[in-house]
């Protein structure tokens, strides 16, 4: 008997083996089997309680399936299965949503495999199963939901934030770090950070610092210079810490950092202006007391026994220049000189 006339069989699991039937529906959340030659699909009592449905509410077609299948995911699912069919995969798996009795829907994950074929090779019987996969989904939407709220504050904040691997190559980069050095996150992911940003003369000991943290301690507020990409040079005030997988191992490293460059320019300003108060009192010192002045031609003795001129002396000791003119009662004095 040849497979274009011999009699359709029974769709798998229906009477031929009911422990085998119990035992495949015990490892997933139901199974079916599908029978291409009469269209017969055959839906284990589990699967129809998955999904809520009474066996009598079921038609015993694909065609149930394709139309509890959610919108989005139909093409999906028909594409899995007619590649499977068609040979061009080794086994039907797809995740999709299906809609229960009760309105909403459910993910699953289906698996099968086409059990016969014909001499010409066309599938004759598939077997299947479905795992209830929704929690899952569910947790990983949150943490993607997540991920995504914690990407929002890293790429919003206004500190540099950089992660390393343990490998010391740039992993994460937010835009206060493009904004500080100059470089946007695709120009530097994957590069080695200490090559591209840290001055020759501080690499050693940020390497140490960052080793250290690497072994599980904190870095917290040590400032050291990075190379911005027009070559200059801003100081960065820092904390650390190191990243772990799920078995403790050291992954990275997160780095957070602040622009203080601004201060510490402003804080040397100040020991400067600090520096030159300092002397200038010191020089005005040296005016208080008795001055050694020469009677005759005003010349001032300085402390190292040099004569000078009073305007000399003055520039010398407080960093002043002299300008010359007259008083009111000379200048007056000078023209009544003048008019006798």
């Amino acid at each position: 008997m040849t497979d274009s006339t011999r009699p359709p069989t029974k769709p798998f699991l229906i009477e031929d083996d009911a422990e085998l039937a119990v035992a495949l529906d015990a490892m997933g959340d139901g199974i079916w089997s599908w029978d291409l030659q009469t269209g017969e699909v055959f839906y284990s009592d589990r699967w129809l309680e998955s999904l809520g449905y009474e066996r009598s509410e079921v038609p015993a077609t694909i065609k149930f399936v394709d139309s509890i299948t959610h919108p989005d995911d139909r093409d999906l699912l028909r594409a899995a299965g007619t590649a499977h069919l068609e040979g061009r995969t080794d086994y039907f798996e797809c995740e999709y949503r299906l809609r229960t009795k009760a309105g909403d829907w459910r993910w699953t994950r289906g698996r099968g495999r086409v059990l016969e074929r014909s001499s010409d090779g066309l599938a004759v019987r598939v077997l299947g199963a479905n795992y209830d996969i929704t929690e899952s989904k569910k947790a990983q939407a949150a943490l993607e939901e997540s991920e995504r709220h914690c990407r929002t504050i890293v790429q919003t904040a206004g500190c540099v934030i950089i992660c390393l691997d343990t490998d010391l190559r740039i992993t994460d980069w937010n835009h206060a770090a493009e904004q500080i050095y100059g470089w946007s996150a695709s120009d530097v992911l994957g590069r080695y950070y200490p090559d591209w940003f840290l001055p020759e003369a501080v690499r050693e000991a940020v390497l140490d610092e960052i080793a250290r943290v690497l072994e599980g301690g904190e870095a917290s507020d040590y400032e050291n210079p990075v190379i911005a990409r027009d070559g200059s040079e801003r100081i960065l005030l820092w904390n650390s810490v190191r990243m772990v997988d799920a078995g403790g191992k050291a992954s990275g490293l997160i780095a957070i950092a602040q622009d203080i460059t601004d201060r510490k320019m402003a804080e040397r300003q100040r020991e400067i202006a600090l520096r030159e108060a300092q002397v200038m009192a010191e020089r005005v010192q040296t005016l208080r007391g008795l001055l050694p002045m020469c009677s005759s031609c005003r010349m001032i003795r300085d402390g190292e026994g040099h004569w000078k001129s009073f305007d000399d002396y003055l520039h010398s000791s407080v960093d002043v220049e002299v300008s010359h003119g007259l008083c009111p009662t000379c200048l007056e004095r000078m023209r009544d000189d003048e008019r006798r």
